[in-house]
Parts: structure tokens; sequence; C-alpha cells
């Protein structure tokens, strides 16, 4: 990669970022992150873990990392969504690995677009 490609990619990735995290607790909590903080308040692991794997669908391990993440910074709105913020800006990452890895640097530039 060529400075010229850095400087776009950092461009990409910061415009990635703050799009994630702008007015990120500007709306309130939808039924979805509710659900997830009501697993992520769970007293101990083993209860997020179980009441996850029984009552959702989704697998518990979102739910785990928003448990520690609850327990790090406490309960809010920009705590529930932090994981998934955190998500998107590594899936920036991963979509730019793969589209460059099966094409080239110009399409994965572009997929980033």
């Amino acid at each position: 990669m060529n400075k010229k490609s850095l400087i776009f990619f950092s461009i990409i990735i910061f415009i990635g970022i703050f799009l994630r995290l702008f007015k990120i607790s500007a709306q309130n909590v939808w039924i979805d992150e509710y659900i997830s903080g009501i697993y992520a308040n769970e007293s101990n692991i083993f209860k997020v873990f179980l009441s996850s794997f029984v009552n959702d669908v989704h697998p518990p391990l979102f739910y785990i990392f928003t448990h520690f993440v609850v327990k790090l910074f406490g309960n809010s709105e920009f705590t529930l969504r932090f994981i998934s913020v955190l998500f998107g800006i590594i899936n920036i990452f991963i979509v730019y690995k793969i589209a460059r890895s099966f094409f080239s640097e110009e399409i994965a530039f572009i997929t980033l677009i």
C-alpha cells in the first residue's frame, strides 16, 4: 500500500468511525437494545449465557460482550450500542481485506465507499 492509498484508507476509516459514533445516543433505546440490556445486566456471566441461550434465537456471545462493557462503563445508551459500533468498525477492515484478496486494491477501496 503506497502513501496515497494509506491516506485514502485512513480517511475512509475515520469517516466510518465518525458515522458510527455521530449522535449515537440521540435516539432512545430500541427494543432489541433493551433486551440486550436485560441480558447484559445479569449478575454473572453464566446467567447471561443461560438466559440469552434459553430465551433468544441469537448466539449468546454478543450478550456476553455487552455484559462486560456494561459492567466496565455502566448502563447507558452508549454502552448498549458500543459492541455493535465496535464490530461495525472492525467490519470495515475485514471487508477491505476480503475484497483486496479476491480482487484488486482499487476494488477494495470501492467496497469501502
